[in-house]
């Protein structure tokens, strides 16, 4: 088959959970000799062209870029991926590429627009909460989680506030009438390198426009993967056709069991592993690390990174403002080919999101590594972690809770090797692939 993968972003300029599923797949898709390309946008470069196309291969996976001249892109198009540049781009681009099937994982609606109007097969990922709600991680600014479909007058509310969370700039702005915002922002959209005002006065406007270009992808697209239950309830709830939705947890390349260093004569390992920003829940890990009673017998390694400055700065000052006894050793970003060695350093992995996770392609990783966890009743974390049995779960948000769970290792290492070995074989990379090239078949069949 000729395959064409859709991701966010790729290696080796983003690390997400999104593209090592991407990178992953396109690996076993390659080794069962298919023709298969990475698609991706990228960073606008400076050209004066109006976008620019390019090519590069990360470890023999063949990789398309696009990227946009922001000068001449609307801030409608700019926000919400979808407007006229980039359906031409996409359209240019699997005219010449002639996919048997696309698989949908980043520039979703616009994607599968241009995958209808060719007639080309596609399947829609779904790696993250943002697919119905335009905030992104389904958080409200109470760090709550929303439970309504995606809708106007509340979304608009919300991610006002959540953009500048005072009363008298997000709380004034998501409180803007639509009969005022909804000109408003149409006008303002035609106005290319909006000053800083007018980028605030169109916000509203930018909401409704992404509300509605997710629900062209929930009620258009021919068919969705939902890697868990959490993932396949959002989607219902917010208009997709239950008939369209396929339930089928990720596979990986699992790292069979990696040994664990005896625990005499060492400190206790935690980790954490994965993108760095405060949704993630690293500021709640050490909160909880400051309030071991016996800290000083474990140590945290953390690896991963910010992936913009603003998280940089939560990385930064998170990290500063550690006061606990436990030390703290921070890796940076590790490539895929060495996640492993991150597994050697830790005893126990540490998954504190306080966003609703889509799946939790580390926790797999974990299990297939021999470790423990401990999750946050987040989303799907808690579809796949037996509490008690291989690993905790605890409350989100709730740094006191953590910390108990922590203790209970720290008193008892040999917790670790008890319930490494109650975990369950994972599903590997190619027990998904063979469920995903049925799919396939099954949607190119469908659609010729």
């Amino acid at each position: 088959m000729n395959i064409v993968l859709s991701s966010a972003d790729f290696f080796p300029n983003s690390f997400g959970g999104g593209e090592v599923y991407v990178y992953h797949l396109a690996k076993e898709l390659l080794r069962r000799s298919h023709n298969v390309t990475v698609f991706t946008p990228a960073k606008w470069n400076g050209q004066k062209d109006h976008y620019k196309v390019e090519s590069y291969k990360f470890e023999n996976i063949p990789v398309v870029t696009y990227s946009l001249n922001p000068e001449v892109v609307s801030a409608e198009e700019r926000h919400t991926g979808f407007g006229p540049l980039t359906i031409e781009i996409l359209r240019k681009i699997l005219n010449e590429r002639l996919p048997d099937i696309v698989h949908i994982n980043g520039i979703k609606s616009a994607l599968a627009a241009v995958c209808n109007e060719l007639k080309i097969a596609h399947v829609v990922t779904t790696h993250h909460m943002g697919i119905a709600c335009p905030a992104g991680g389904l958080l409200r600014s109470d760090n709550s989680i929303c439970d309504i479909p995606a809708n106007y007058r509340d979304c608009v509310r919300c991610c006002s506030y959540l953009r500048t969370p005072k009363w008298y700039t997000g709380g004034l702005l998501g409180r803007v009438p639509s009969w005022i915002y909804r000109p408003l922002g149409k006008g303002l959209n035609r106005i290319r390198n909006l000053p800083y005002v007018g980028r605030g006065l169109i916000y509203p406007w930018l909401i409704e426009q992404l509300i509605e270009s997710e629900k062209i992808l929930l009620t258009q697209a021919q068919s969705f993967i939902a890697p868990s239950l959490a993932i396949k309830e959002l989607l219902i709830r917010n208009g997709c056709d239950p008939s369209k939705v396929t339930l089928l947890p990720h596979g990986i390349e699992p790292l069979n069991n990696v040994p664990f260093e005896p625990f005499a004569g060492r400190l206790f390992r935690f980790g954490y592993i994965g993108r760095i920003d405060s949704s993630k829940g690293l500021h709640i890990l050490l909160k909880a690390m400051e309030s071991l009673s016996n800290g000083k017998f474990c140590e945290l390694h953390i690896f991963g990174a910010a992936r913009n400055p603003w998280d940089e700065e939560y990385r930064k000052r998170t990290l500063a403002n550690y006061r606990g006894k436990a030390k703290v050793l921070d890796h940076g970003l590790i490539p895929p080919k060495k996640i492993k060695e991150a597994y050697q350093n830790i005893d126990v992995l540490v998954v504190p999101s306080i966003l609703p996770e889509a799946f939790g392609l580390v926790v797999a990783e974990a299990f297939s590594a021999g470790r423990p966890v401990i999750v946050t009743n987040s989303g799907a974390l808690q579809e796949v972690v037996r509490h008690g049995m291989d690993g905790f779960v605890v409350g989100r948000n709730d740094g006191k809770a953590l910390a108990e769970a922590m203790q209970k290792f720290i008193e008892n290492p040999n917790l670790v090797l008890e319930m490494s070995n109650q975990i369950r074989p994972v599903k590997t990379i190619q027990q998904y692939v063979d469920e995903m090239e049925k799919i396939y078949h099954q949607l190119i069949s469908s659609r010729n």
